[in-house]
């Protein structure tokens, strides 16, 4: 066999790789959409901490109300906003299309905290969707002049709920585990946005302090 009959297969391995990696990016990117971590916040303090006694019937029911609020409602409305041509992107990756949605966010964390605490939740489980809506605050006042990073600022959010619940909140065998791996997925996850050109190394770590000190400084406070 020639050289030449070698070079094809040698050329195609690094594009085998970046085509990879091009999937794992896109796919974490979705794993890890900003509307999902209320859903994957309530199922970590349902599973990780002293809610973890309550019964089933109760975290389905909760967490799919959690869900409608903060992941289909808005979902639905940027499929509205796309179809009406407000919206070009589904995936808001233009500073200019994240005001509608940035706001929905912020009311629908808003109004999650009131229905946690009608229904006698923690407090710091309270606290963890107010602070989610204190750092969405922060990111709609940045968004105007600079892009900052929604994914890093939600993943940073959830990582500073499994610290609190890992440091206070009563946590179960796993709770440190779940800790490490999420922190690591929040670390892959800036690298992401940075590899697929959504963001700089700035406005990725711009993200990560909003979010992980608007929910934990929020969580400090009762």
């Amino acid at each position: 066999m020639t050289q030449t009959e070698l070079t094809p297969k040698a050329d195609q391995r690094p594009k085998e790789a970046e085509n990879l990696i091009d999937t794992a990016a896109h796919w974490l990117g979705w794993l890890m959409l900003p509307l999902l971590m209320p859903v994957y916040a309530m199922i970590f303090a349902f599973t990780l901490s002293v809610l973890s006694f309550t019964s089933t019937s109760v975290k389905v029911s909760m967490t799919l109300i959690v869900a409608g609020i903060n992941t289909a409602l808005p979902m639905l409305l940027i499929l509205l906003l796309k179809f009406f041509g407000l919206v070009k992107d589904p995936g808001l990756n233009s500073r200019t299309e994240r005001f509608i949605p940035y706001a929905v966010s912020i009311v629908g964390l808003g109004l999650t905290a009131w229905f946690l605490s009608s229904r006698g939740a923690p407090i710091w489980l309270v606290m963890f969707f107010l602070g989610g809506a204190a750092a969405g605050i922060v990111n709609l006042a940045i968004n105007f002049r600079w892009k900052i990073s929604a994914h890093a600022a939600g993943a940073a959010g959830v990582l500073a709920l499994l610290v609190k619940i890992a440091h206070e909140g009563l946590p179960i065998t796993g709770s440190f585990a779940w800790l490490a791996i999420w922190a690591a997925l929040t670390g892959l996850l800036g690298s992401a946005r940075i590899y697929q050109d959504r963001h700089t190394l700035m406005q990725v770590l711009a993200g990560y302090a909003v979010g992980f000190a608007g929910v934990y400084l929020m969580m400090m406070i009762h």
